[in-house]
């Protein structure tokens, strides 16, 4: 029984380091403006890059951006790979149960922070998750260095002004359904892998 477990166990990292090799991973963000007042909009550009520059590292999935934020509103997003650098742009939506998935402990670690840790911080949660599975598969060395680029639309609320903040933070993840059991919609432990986290403030203005 034990070298069974044993056997389980690591056949579960196998699969996770190879569904985590070849995906894409959160590195840069920018803000199109300094500071906003109330009713005012901010573009949050976040760039994505292959984890690996191994070509033969590779591996297809949906990719996703886990999506925290507290006094700041939400307002959308830009297609997924909006440059079409790997294939998109990919139209995208929200999943509540890959929300749900990612917000329990232990399903999303990425740089040493785990998720579920900062649930009870941010007021809300969703996913911008594509519709397409992609990724660097086949990819030249070329292609490992250019991006996957998503932007993301929030708003400054109705009666900040100096010295409030939006605060966000952002997990990157691939999704690979169906890599135990047939697609069904539903994120299963082993198919999902956070790669990357960003978190920051949006300073607001009178």
């Amino acid at each position: 029984m034990k070298r069974s477990r044993i056997f389980l166990l690591l056949g579960l990292l196998i699969v996770i380091a190879l569904v985590t090799s070849g995906c894409f991973q959160i590195r840069m963000f920018k803000l199109n403006k300094d500071s906003i007042a109330a009713g005012e909009l901010v573009t949050v550009r976040t760039e994505a890059y292959p984890l690996s520059m191994n070509t033969t590292d590779t591996n297809v999935g949906y990719y996703f951006l886990l999506i925290g934020y507290d006094n700041i509103d939400w307002q959308g997003s830009s297609q997924i790979d909006a440059d079409g650098n790997w294939g998109g742009p990919y139209n995208k939506g929200n999943n509540a149960a890959l929300v749900t998935f990612l917000l329990t402990a232990g399903n999303c670690d990425a740089n040493g922070v785990d998720a579920e840790d900062m649930e009870s911080s941010f007021d809300a949660w969703r996913v911008v998750v594509s519709n397409t599975e992609f990724g660097p598969e086949g990819a030249s060395a070329a292609q490992l260095g250019q991006r996957n680029r998503t932007q993301l639309y929030f708003n400054a609320p109705v009666g900040v002004g100096d010295g409030d903040r939006g605060d966000i933070v952002i997990f990157s993840g691939v999704w690979d359904d169906g890599l135990f059991d047939p697609e069904d919609g539903a994120p299963d432990a082993g198919e999902v892998a956070c790669t990357g986290m960003i978190t920051f403030s949006v300073p607001y203005t009178d």
